[in-house]
């Protein structure tokens, strides 16, 4: 058996450790990244959704459904994020109905990229 030199004893099992550390450290590492990220959007929607609530409660209380969705894409332009406005039903008032809906008493809840104000559903 021929005899190898210290380097290649060495070297091999060494590399594979590096490997093997940076790997774990990357991983963890866009893991964590992804987290924050993801922790620092939900309070920024949350904060701009607390922002509009107020104006978005007055026009829903008053009924004025074309206002209140000029006010969300208008709002939405300034800000970069897509709010929708959604009855306590489930669905997004659209003034078509001859029913309009209750929008009074809003929560706010983050969805991914988007703002949406919630309402509970009329009486």
């Amino acid at each position: 058996m021929k005899n190898r030199k210290l380097i290649w004893q060495i070297f091999p099992p060494n590399l594979l450790i590096t490997l093997a550390a940076m790997l774990a450290v990357s991983w963890y590492g866009s893991n964590a990244l992804q987290k924050f990220y993801l922790e620092q959007l939900g309070s920024a929607l949350q904060t701009h959704a607390y922002l509009i609530k107020d104006r978005v409660s007055e026009l829903a209380a008053a009924d004025r459904i074309k206002e209140l969705r000029e006010f969300c894409r208008q709002s939405g332009r300034e800000i970069s994020t897509r709010i929708t406005v959604i009855d306590g039903s489930g669905r997004v008032p659209s003034g078509k109905t001859a029913k309009k809906p209750s929008l009074s008493a809003l929560s706010v809840q983050p969805v991914s990229h988007m703002a949406v104000l919630a309402v509970p559903p009329p009486p």
